[in-house]
């Protein structure tokens, strides 16, 4: 690049130095855009919304509130013999997962309390 006079030089040398200015805050900002979405709380987040979207989230909430159904049974029906404990088990157990769109919305609410960003 020849430049005929020093007038042009010296706006070519100012335009450059205000690419330079723009440059340095689009590093910074992208930056600080990787800095906050490498906290560990955001990386979490990230990687609970991956499983989300694959599936994975939605049948293990409906595998945990059957665990804890059954241990929630079990404890509400606590000892006895054997062969009554069991029945008590599974109707309560039964009963609990009759109502499974209400435990799978608590479920839901709970888990977009978490972990949707604010």
């Amino acid at each position: 690049m020849s430049y005929q006079t020093t007038a042009a030089l010296k706006a070519a040398i100012v335009a450059l130095e205000d690419q330079k200015k723009l440059q340095q805050q689009e590093l910074v900002q992208h930056f600080q855009a990787t800095k906050e979405s490498l906290q560990p709380g955001n990386l979490f987040r990230a990687a609970v919304a991956n499983i989300d979207k694959s599936g994975v989230l939605s049948t293990a909430i409906k595998t945990a509130s059957a665990i804890g159904a059954t241990l929630i049974a079990g404890k509400l029906v606590g000892g006895g013999p054997g062969l009554i404990r069991l029945f008590l088990k599974q109707t309560a157990s039964a009963g609990i997962l009759q109502n499974k769109d209400k435990m799978k919305a608590y479920g839901m609410a709970i888990y977009n309390n978490l972990f949707t960003k604010r």
